[in-house]
C-alpha cells in the first residue's frame, strides 16, 4: 500500500525546500518554522495550485512516465498562466515604482511570478514525497 502525502505535508516540505530561497518571501519569515504559513502564500502560484499539483502527482503512472517530468510540465504551465497575468509597467499608475523582490515584497499579489528554479524544486519535492 502506497502512503500519499497530505497537503499539509507538502506545504511544510515546500516551505523548507522552495520558500527558504524565494525572493518574494516576507521579511522575517525565515525565522518561522515549516508548520507556519507565510503571509505570501495566499498569492503564491505554488500554494494556489497545490491541490491540483498533488492530484496530478497521485495520478501519474510511473510505469509510463516520470512523475517528476510530468510535474515539471505542470509547473511550467502554471508559470505561463501566471506570467500572462503580469501587469505591464506602462499600466502601473504614474509615479508607482516596483518594490524590490530582494526585500521580500512584490508590487501586486497578482504579479508574483513563479520562477523557473522554483518550478523545478516543486516537481522534485512532490515527486520525492510521493515515493519516486
Amino acid at each position: 500500500m502506497r502512503h500519499l502525502p497530505t497537503l499539509d505535508m507538502l506545504e511544510r516540505s515546500l516551505r523548507v525546500k522552495v520558500c527558504a530561497s524565494c525572493p518574494y518571501r516576507p521579511p522575517g519569515s525565515e525565522c518561522l518554522g515549516s508548520d507556519v504559513s507565510r503571509a505570501c502564500e495566499p498569492h503564491c502560484p505554488i500554494f494556489l495550485h497545490l491541490p491540483q499539483i498533488k492530484a496530478v502527482g497521485e495520478q501519474v503512472d510511473t510505469m509510463i512516465a516520470s512523475r517528476e517530468r510530468v510535474l515539471r510540465g505542470v509547473m511550467n504551465r502554471i508559470r505561463e498562466i501566471h506570467a500572462r497575468r503580469e501587469v505591464p509597467a506602462r499600466a502601473r499608475p504614474a509615479g508607482a515604482s516596483p518594490r524590490s523582490p530582494a526585500a521580500g515584497a512584490f508590487r501586486n499579489p497578482d504579479e508574483m511570478p513563479l520562477l523557473p528554479r522554483q518550478a523545478g524544486k516543486v516537481a522534485k519535492v512532490v515527486d520525492r514525497l510521493m515515493g519516486n
